[in-house]
C-alpha cells in the first residue's frame, strides 16, 4: 500500500506542477481516490462502499491542481471569487480544500461554493513558462558564441581595409575554442532522504504555531509576543476574571492560547487570544444544566401576538 500511494503522490505533483512541499495535500487526496475505486482485494468492490454499506457519489471529485474560484463575501464593488488551486478534500465535511497562491504566507481554505476550470493548471503553466524562458536564453548564448557565420562580411570588409604586410596573430583565441572549453552538464543532485525532514520544515517554517511554546521558538516570536501581552492586558483592564481561593474538589478548567496571521490589505497582523478548554468539562461531572441566553424566535411571535391581542 505505501507503494501504491507513493506512486500516486508522484503522479499528482508531477502532473499538476506542485511543488514537494504539497505533498500531504496529495497524498490525502491518493488515499482519498483509492477509497473510492474498485479493489482487487475486495472482488472488485469499493472499499468507501464496503465500509459505509452505502452507495458514494463521484461527481464531485476534481482534477488535482487545476484552478478553482471560490466565492467571497465582500463589498458591492469587490471581486465575488477569489482564484485557488485546488488540492484537495477535507475530511469529514462536504468542500473543497483550496490553496489561495500570491500570499506572503501560506493559506489554505475550505470551501463549498466553488467553480472549477479543470482544463487549466497554473503551477504547471508556470513550470513550462520557466522553462522555455530558458530554452530561448541558451539559443542567444549559442548565436553569441558562433559568429563567424554573421560576421563573415564584416571581416572580408576589415580585411580589404587594412595593408597587405599586416600578419595575424597566432596568439588570438578563436571562437570555436569555447566550445571545447564548456563545462560537462552536472548530474541532478538530490536531497537525501535523511535529510528530507528538515526540507520541509524549512518549506512550512511561517505557519501558525499552535502551542505557546512553538510561538516562542519560532524565529517569528517578538512579532508574537506583543500581541499576546496585549491580550493580557486587555483581560486585565475588563475583570475577564476574579481571583478566588481554589476548593478541593474543584476542577478547574485549563487555558490555551491560539494563534492566527491575519493578512489586511497589504500588511500582516499577528494576533493572538487566550482561551479555555471548556471542551474537557465532562456532563454530570463538571456540569449539570446547559443554558443559552438565546430567545427562540417562537417565544418572541407569542409574545407580540399577547401584546396584540391585549393592546
Amino acid at each position: 500500500m505505501n507503494r501504491t500511494l507513493l506512486n500516486k503522490v508522484r503522479c499528482l505533483l508531477i502532473s499538476s506542477g506542485l511543488t514537494k512541499s504539497f505533498w500531504g495535500d496529495a497524498l490525502m487526496t491518493a488515499a482519498y481516490l483509492i477509497n473510492r475505486s474498485p479493489s482487487v482485494p475486495l472482488s472488485g468492490k469499493v472499499p468507501e462502499c464496503v465500509w459505509t454499506d452505502s452507495d458514494i457519489d463521484l461527481s464531485s471529485l476534481r482534477i488535482f491542481g487545476c484552478s478553482a474560484f471560490a466565492l467571497q463575501n465582500g463589498d458591492k464593488l469587490d471581486p465575488r471569487a477569489q482564484k485557488c488551486v485546488f488540492i484537495g478534500y477535507p475530511n469529514g465535511i462536504k468542500g473543497y480544500r483550496l490553496w489561495v497562491r500570491n500570499q506572503p504566507v501560506l493559506k489554505i481554505i475550505t470551501s463549498r461554493d466553488v467553480t472549477f476550470n479543470e482544463h487549466e493548471m497554473p503551477c504547471l503553466s508556470d513550470t513550462s513558462k520557466k522553462e522555455i524562458d530558458f530554452n530561448i536564453e541558451n539559443n542567444f548564448n549559442k548565436i553569441d558564441l558562433n559568429p563567424q557565420d554573421n560576421q563573415q562580411g564584416e571581416e572580408i570588409e576589415e580585411e580589404e581595409n587594412q595593408p597587405r604586410n599586416t600578419t595575424r596573430d597566432d596568439t588570438e583565441p578563436h571562437n570555436n575554442d569555447y566550445q571545447l572549453a564548456r563545462d560537462r552538464v552536472r548530474r541532478e543532485t538530490r536531497i537525501p532522504s535523511r535529510f528530507r525532514d528538515f526540507d520541509l520544515a524549512l518549506n512550512v517554517e511561517d505557519l501558525e504555531p499552535l502551542t505557546y511554546e512553538e510561538a516562542l521558538d519560532s524565529k517569528n516570536s517578538d512579532k508574537w509576543k506583543q500581541p499576546m501581552n496585549e491580550e493580557m492586558e486587555s483581560l486585565r483592564k475588563n475583570n475577564t476574571w476574579v481571583l478566588v481561593p481554589k476548593s478541593k474538589n474543584a476542577s478547574v478548567i485549563d487555558c490555551k492560547w491560539l494563534f492566527k496571521i491575519k493578512q489586511e490589505n497589504e500588511s500582516i497582523r499577528y494576533k493572538a487570544r487566550l482561551v479555555a478548554k471548556g471542551f474537557t468539562q465532562k456532563e454530570g461531572v463538571d456540569y449539570t444544566k446547559i443554558f443559552s441566553p438565546v430567545v427562540k424566535f417562537t417565544t418572541v411571535r407569542i409574545l407580540l401576538a399577547l401584546v396584540a391581542h391585549h393592546d
